[in-house]
């Protein structure tokens, strides 16, 4: 996905994006939540802000209505960053409460060591060159396509927080993981811009590491919604000019995993669109999946196949999953034959995780359904699915406040 939706940022596909009447839903569903005497604080301040009240978001770190904020008129995410989606000032600004720390911001700086380099160095094994200029690569999550070991139909356990990324930031946005690697969108204070991090940690004890700001790649623009190919030698991401509610998928390569990525370079082969982002890639990494704006007021999921060059072309809409409300966030599971992604069409809160599957990669997809085990009342969002089917990385929030968040199946046990 792009960014969360937030009214001083442009709409793009970094953690969520765009503008729509769902912010305003989204506010009022907040504001009916104030006398919930289980919610934590939340207080008011500032122009336009909900002034004295207590107000929370279950499952999420605490946040004080600020200045200048805004109940985003486009509460609906829309990719894979963490910032995005214009929409009208004034309303409620939601900024993390810190006891310790300066402009929300816990650790993650530049040259933060945080372990990755480290980290890095570890994995210098030899890689091809992609220095020719072709996109190589299998895709997301270690090479060819595993066979999940969970069952794509079990349903996943609690959504928890990965808060120990969250707390190095003042909004996270869309997390892909590469080995023991979270690559990650992040603003890390209430104006700062959308950059990309990464850092080393234990995904199985959600515990993570000072994230580090990834080299070359960031922009004074908003940058975010990261993913990799499978060798991990290319990235793809999202970029969104300031000012601007659009975004465009960049790449940058690198020669191996101990090194920096390349300066990025646009992929112009996906042609012009009012918003596009990118969202996922498929095992062997011959087909990008994304979200696009098409009109004012709608965003919808494609698909772009890369033939023999390694390029890719036109993005073609996934019909079977696009309604005349928004869907964003794709996730394709290792075996091509699951789909995660949200969608505003029940409109419980700017966007619910629902899911399809296929019988073959060349089927369209079927079986549409919300997943409700994942589901609130706020804007819920995939990003990432382990190879395995097991774990998947979820991205929860509303107006400007959006964290990470795991949800785990049980793998079945072996005979």
């Amino acid at each position: 996905m792009r960014y969360p939706a937030d009214t001083t940022r442009p709409t793009a596909r970094l953690l969520f994006t765009r503008a729509s009447p769902l912010g305003v839903a989204v506010l009022a569903a907040t504001l009916l939540l104030v006398a919930c005497r289980d919610f934590r604080d939340l207080t008011g301040g500032g122009s336009g802000g909900v002034s004295g009240h207590a107000v929370d978001l279950p499952d999420a770190r605490p946040v004080e209505a600020g200045a200048s904020g805004g109940a985003s008129e486009g509460g609906s995410p829309g990719s894979r960053l963490g910032a995005g989606g214009g929409g009208a000032s004034g309303g409620v600004s939601a900024r993390p409460r810190r006891d310790a720390g300066s402009g929300g911001s816990v650790g993650a700086t530049n040259g933060a060591e945080g372990g990755t380099a480290g980290k890095r160095a570890a994995d210098a094994s030899p890689e091809p060159d992609a220095s020719d200029g072709s996109i190589d690569g299998a895709a997301s999550g270690g090479g060819a396509s595993i066979a999940a070991k969970c069952d794509p139909s079990s349903a996943f356990g609690p959504v928890t927080r990965l808060d120990s990324l969250n707390n190095q930031m003042y909004s996270t946005g869309s997390v892909f993981m590469d080995g023991d690697i979270a690559y990650f969108g992040a603003q890390r204070s209430e104006n700062s811009d959308w950059e990309m991090f990464s850092a080393v940690g234990d995904p199985k004890a959600d515990s993570f590491q000072i994230a580090h700001l990834l080299a070359n790649v960031n922009t004074p623009d908003d940058e975010g919604g990261p993913i990799l190919s499978s060798d991990g030698l290319t990235l793809f991401f999202n970029s969104s000019p300031k000012g601007q509610k659009s975004s465009s998928v960049y790449y940058a390569k690198r020669k191996s995993r101990a090194d920096d990525f390349t300066e990025p370079q646009p992929l112009a082969s996906l042609g012009s669109f009012g918003s596009l982002g990118v969202d996922s890639i498929s095992p062997e990494g011959t087909t990008i999946y994304l979200e696009a704006s098409t009109s004012p007021g709608n965003q919808d999921l494609f698909q772009a196949k890369s033939g023999a060059s390694g390029v890719f072309g036109a993005p073609t809409p996934i019909d079977e999953l696009n309604t005349v409300h928004d869907e964003f966030g794709i996730v394709i599971s290792s075996d091509g034959l699951t789909v995660y992604f949200a969608t505003t069409r029940e409109n419980y809160g700017g966007g619910n995780i629902w899911v399809a599957h296929r019988a073959h990669v060349d089927a369209p997809f079927a079986d549409l359904r919300p997943v409700t085990e994942l589901n609130s009342i706020y804007v819920d969002a995939p990003t990432w699915l382990s190879p395995d089917g097991c774990t998947l990385y979820v991205i929860r929030g509303h107006n400007n406040a959006y964290w990470m968040n795991v949800a785990r199946r049980t793998p079945p046990t072996a005979p």
